[in-house]
């Protein structure tokens, strides 16, 4: 079952890590700013004295959000869900330096997509970039 923070939707993993499922109202989100970056929380607050790290990015996450120009995730972020980022028809550079693995079509038909740094990828999943 998922829960929210602010504007983000998340679930709580068995491992207590979060995994990011997406973002409310993401039709519209950077729809007003050409340069617009998605900033991916690094921890979710737990409503105590401990925040939650964020260590992947769920399936279909921010697919369909042509307006993200950039997305900045934190070093928490391993594991990329399938097709999280396809279909985003803007995104032009990801960094994803401490990612471990990413999803088949996680980034299908991101057809601006040019500056990716990879350097810790274990397994890429087919179609990743498509």
């Amino acid at each position: 079952m998922g829960s929210t923070y602010g504007n983000w939707l998340y679930n709580l993993n068995l491992d207590n890590t979060i995994t990011i499922t997406g973002y409310i109202d993401s039709t519209n989100l950077g729809k007003d700013n050409p340069n617009y970056t998605l900033v991916v929380p690094s921890a979710i607050p737990d409503g105590g004295e401990v925040d939650i790290e964020v260590a992947s990015i769920g399936n279909g996450a921010f697919s369909n959000y042509k307006y993200i120009k950039s997305v900045s995730l934190p070093k928490s972020i391993q594991t990329l869900g399938v097709s999280c980022f396809s279909n985003c028809s803007s995104l032009s550079t990801i960094n994803l330096s401490n990612v471990v693995n990413i999803g088949i079509s996680a980034f299908t038909q991101c057809i601006k997509l040019k500056n990716i740094y990879l350097t810790s990828i274990q397994t890429l999943g087919e179609r990743c970039f498509y």
